[in-house]
């Protein structure tokens, strides 16, 4: 897995965003994925689930995944929450985690 510590824009790779739908495609591979882009954000579990508007619990099941499931809607919640923080997951070219542009 690919941690980036800057822009995803400025990877190489083309947007690893670029088609992927909060309700449709695959935003983490496995629940080490998700830890990954948690850690960027300078989350603990609690924080990360509360801006997601989830049970702590919840973050944990999905943080112990080995393989998320890409229509889950706790996936979906902890991605939004992620990308308000700044830091976006994508399984698209692989896995990846990074910064927003601009943040």
């Amino acid at each position: 897995m690919i941690v980036e510590t800057h822009p995803c824009a400025s990877t190489g790779h083309e947007n690893p965003t670029k088609g992927l739908t909060m309700n449709g495609s695959a935003l983490f591979k496995d629940g080490n994925h998700v830890k990954a882009a948690r850690a960027m954000a300078g989350l603990k579990q609690s924080e990360l689930a509360s801006l997601a508007g989830l049970h702590v619990n919840s973050v944990k099941r999905l943080e112990r995944l080995a393989h998320v499931r890409c229509r889950g809607h706790v996936a979906n919640r902890v991605a939004e929450a992620l990308k308000r923080r700044g830091v976006i997951a994508a399984t698209v070219p692989m896995p990846l985690v990074c910064l927003a542009e601009g943040k």
